[in-house]
C-alpha cells in the first residue's frame, strides 16, 4: 500500500517509518493521503475516495490504527472501523533476569510489535539485569543493560507512545546478587534483604537510581513478591522474633518513601501481604481466610499489582479484584503468557487464563492491565509471548475477541501466521486432553530432560507415553513447513522441531529399557543401546545446536552456558547409560540398580492423566540435591 502522509504529527513520523516495512507500506506522495487526529474516545480508522482517517486517542493506538488501515486495505476501498480501549493501560512484562537475556535490538523488535497491537506500556523485569555504578558485582556475568542501552530502549519506545516501566527487586529474588560476599550485611537468607539494615536501604536507592535515571516514566514497580521467609534469616538471629506483617509493612514504607523522594510513583506486587496476613499463607482465597486488620493496616501511597497465572474461572478474579479493592489503593492486574514452562510457551493455558482473567478486570473497572512473560527456567524468549500479547491487545480494543480478527491481525503484526505459532506453542499439549488445568501439565520440558536411566516421570507418563511419541512425530513435520513458510523465525521452528524428534524417541525410551531389564531381555538391551540411545543422543546434539542458534540470534550469551550444561549433562547420561547396558551384557557387573528401583510418581500428579507440572530442572533430572540450585 502506497501511503502519502498529509495530515499528521510529525512526531509520529520516526514511528512510521520503523513500522512500514512490517506493514508492506510505501510512503509515496502519490499514495493514499493519511490524515491523523488525536483525540480522547475510540480509535477510528477509516478509507473512503482514496483518502485515509485515523482518529487516535493514544499515541500507541494510532500505529493500532496504521496496522488496521494497512491490514483491512488489502482487501477492500472502502470501510469504517471504530474502536473503544478498555484499559488506560494495556501492556507487557518482560522477564530479563531467568539467564534468558534479550539483546536490545530483540527488544527494540518487541516494541515495533507492541505498537501495531496497540499496547501502549512494557515492563522490564531486572532483578540484577541492570548496571549500578560503584555495585560491580551486581549482575556480574549474568547479563545486564547499561544506562545507555536502558535508554535506547525508552527512546524507541517513545517514537510508538509506549512507557518504559522498571521492575526491580527491592526484598526477595535477588538470590544471584546476594551470592555475593560483598553484600553478606545486607543478606537475610540467600535471596532476601535485611530489613531494617541502613545498608540496605543505600543500596535500594542505588537500584532505584540506576534504573529510573535513564527512562522517561516516573513510575516503578518494586517487587517485593514471594519474599515467604523475610524475617526468618539472620534478621530473626539477630532481632528475635517479630510481627512479619508489621515488619513488611515497616520495609515498604521506607523504599516507598525513596521512590518518592526521587519523584517516583511506586507500585508493589500485592501477594505478600495477603500470605503475610492469611492463615495458611495463601494467596488466593476468600475474605474469611484473612484478618481484619489485612484492610485495616495503612498502606503507603502504593500502587498494588494483583498477579494471577493460573485460574480458568472469571470468578476466582473477581474476587480477589473486590479484596484488593478494599485497600483503597490503585490496582493492576498482571496476567501470563506462560512461557515459563520450556523452551517454548503453553498457548493454550495462556489463552484460557487471559480470557477469563481479562473478563473479569473489565467487570470490576480494572485501569491497567499487562501481561507476564516470564522464563522461570531460563532456556526461553521473550518473543514466546506474542501471541499472548495480541490477544492482551485485541481484549483491550473490545468486550470479546473475535478469533479470525486476532488471527489476522497476528499475522499483520508479526510476519507468522497464529495456526504456526500454536504448533510452536502446542508442545505441551497432551492427546486425549482437552482442558488446561490450574496447574497445567508441561510434557515437552519434563520429558526432554528427565533422564534416561532414572525415569523419574516414567511412572507418570507410562499410560499416555504412545500417543505422546505420536503426536511428536506428527507435530514435527508441520513445525519444518513452518521454518520453510517464515524465514524471520526459522531458528525457533527449527528448535521446536528438534525438540519434538528428540521426544518422539525418548518418551518412550526409559520405560522401554526398564521393561527390557525387567524381563532379562538382553539381546532388545543390547539393541536399545547400540541404535536407540545413539540415535536419540545425535538427535540430542542436532536439538543443541538449533537452540544454540536461536539464543545467539534472540539473546545475549550469558545464561547460555547453564544450556550447555544441561544438554552435555543430557548427553553425557545417555553415554553412561550405553556404558552401564554394555557392561551388565559383558558381566563386568551383575545389575544396573537404576533400572532394577520401582518407578514411583513424581510429584503433584495429576488424576485425570497423572501426568506431572514441574518447572525446575533440578527437580525433573535428579533425585540428588543440586547444591548449586
Amino acid at each position: 500500500m502506497k501511503l502519502a502522509i498529509t495530515d499528521v504529527d510529525q512526531a509520529l513520523l520516526p514511528g512510521i517509518r520503523e513500522v512500514a516495512p512490517r506493514l508492506k507500506l510505501t510512503l509515496d506522495s502519490g499514495g493514499v493521503a493519511l490524515s491523523a487526529r488525536q483525540a480522547p474516545g475510540a480509535l477510528t480508522v477509516t478509507l473512503a475516495d482514496g483518502r485515509a482517517e485515523i482518529h487516535y486517542p493514544t499515541r500507541a493506538a494510532f500505529f493500532r490504527g496504521l496496522m488496521l488501515l494497512s491490514l483491512e486495505a488489502r482487501g477492500q476501498e472502502t470501510f469504517h472501523l471504530s474502536e473503544t480501549p478498555r484499559f488506560e493501560t494495556d501492556g507487557a512484562m518482560i522477564d530479563v533476569s531467568r539467564n534468558t537475556f534479550p539483546k536490545v535490538q530483540c527488544v527494540k523488535d518487541m516494541i515495533r510489535a507492541m505498537a501495531l497491537m496497540g499496547l501502549n506500556m512494557l515492563m522490564l523485569y531486572m532483578e540484577d539485569a541492570y548496571e549500578i555504578e560503584g555495585e560491580p558485582y551486581f549482575g556480574y556475568m549474568r547479563g545486564r543493560y547499561s544506562p545507555d542501552e536502558l535508554r535506547a530502549i525508552d527512546d524507541y519506545a517513545d517514537l510508538f507512545g509506549i512507557e518504559v516501566v522498571p521492575c526491580i527487586q527491592t526484598l526477595a529474588h535477588l538470590r544471584e546478587a546476594l551470592q555475593w560476599d560483598v553484600y553478606r550485611e545486607v543478606r537475610d537468607t540467600d535471596d532476601i534483604l535485611m530489613i531494617d539494615a541502613e545498608k540496605t536501604y543505600a543500596l535500594i536507592a542505588k537500584m532505584i537510581d540506576a534504573v529510573s535515571k535513564p527512562l522517561r516514566s516516573k513510575r516503578i514497580h518494586l517487587g517485593m513478591d514471594e519474599a515467604h521467609y523475610v524475617g526468618l534469616g539472620k534478621y530473626l538471629r539477630k532481632n528475635g522474633p517479630c510481627d512479619r506483617f508489621e515488619l513488611m509493612t515497616r520495609h515498604l514504607t521506607r523504599v516507598c518513601e525513596i521512590a518518592r523522594e526521587r519523584g517516583l510513583s511506586p507500585m508493589i506486587w500485592s501477594d505478600m501481604y495477603f500470605r503475610l496476613a492469611s492463615v495458611d499463607s495463601e494467596y488466593r482465597g476468600t475474605e474469611h481466610t484473612l484478618p481484619a486488620r489485612l484492610f485495616e493496616t495503612p498502606l503507603p501511597d502504593v500502587g498494588l499489582v494483583y498477579w494471577d497465572y493460573y485460574e480458568n474461572d472469571p470468578a476466582v478474579y473477581e474476587t480477589m479484584l473486590a479484596m484488593h479493592a478494599r485497600f483503597e489503593r490503585p490496582v493492576l492486574f498482571a496476567g501470563a503468557a506462560w512461557t515459563w514452562c520450556g523452551a517454548t510457551p503453553h498457548y493454550d493455558k495462556a489463552i484460557t487464563c487471559s480470557r477469563a482473567a481479562l473478563a473479569a478486570c473489565k467487570k470490576a473497572g480494572v485501569r491497567e492491565v499487562f501481561v507476564t512473560a516470564w522464563q522461570d527456567d531460563g532456556d526461553g524468549f521473550a518473543v514466546n509471548a506474542l501471541a499472548a500479547m495480541q490477544y492482551y491487545a485485541e481484549q483491550g480494543y473490545a468486550d470479546a475477541v473475535d478469533e479470525d480478527a486476532f488471527a489476522r491481525r497476528f499475522w499483520a503484526v508479526t510476519g507468522v501466521s497464529l495456526a504456526a505459532f500454536e504448533d510452536y506453542g502446542s508442545l505441551h499439549r497432551v492427546p486425549g486432553l482437552a482442558d488446561v488445568g490450574v496447574d497445567p501439565v508441561n510434557p515437552a520440558n519434563n520429558l526432554l530432560w528427565q533422564d534416561v536411566l532414572m525415569g523419574l516421570l516414567d511412572r507418570n507418563t507410562a499410560v499416555l507415553a504412545d500417543a505422546l511419541a505420536e503426536r511428536y512425530a506428527r507435530l514435527a513435520p508441520r513445525l519444518h513447513a513452518h521454518s520453510a513458510a517464515y524465514p524471520e523465525y526459522e531458528p525457533l521452528f527449527d528448535m521446536a522441531e528438534s525438540i519434538c524428534l528428540v521426544l518422539a524417541k525418548k518418551v518412550t525410551i526409559g520405560l522401554r529399557l526398564k521393561a527390557c531389564y525387567d524381563q532379562d531381555d538382553r539381546a532388545a538391551l543390547q539393541r536399545m543401546a547400540e541404535e536407540d540411545l545413539s540415535a536419540l543422543s545425535a538427535l540430542v546434539k542436532t536439538l543443541r545446536l538449533r537452540h544454540r542458534k536461536a539464543w545467539f540470534a534472540l539473546n545475549e550469551p550469558f545464561g547460555w552456558e547453564v544450556l550447555d550444561i544441561r544438554y552435555g549433562g543430557l548427553l553425557a547420561r545417555i553415554d553412561t547409560a550405553i556404558s552401564r547396558i554394555g557392561a551388565y551384557l559383558a558381566g563386568e557387573t551383575d545389575s544396573i540398580p537404576e533400572l532394577a528401583r520401582e518407578r514411583l510418581f513424581h510429584n503433584r500428579v495429576r488424576e485425570d492423566t497423572d501426568l506431572s507440572s514441574v518447572n525446575d530442572y533440578s527437580r525433573i533430572a535428579t533425585a540428588a540435591y543440586m547444591w548449586w540450585q
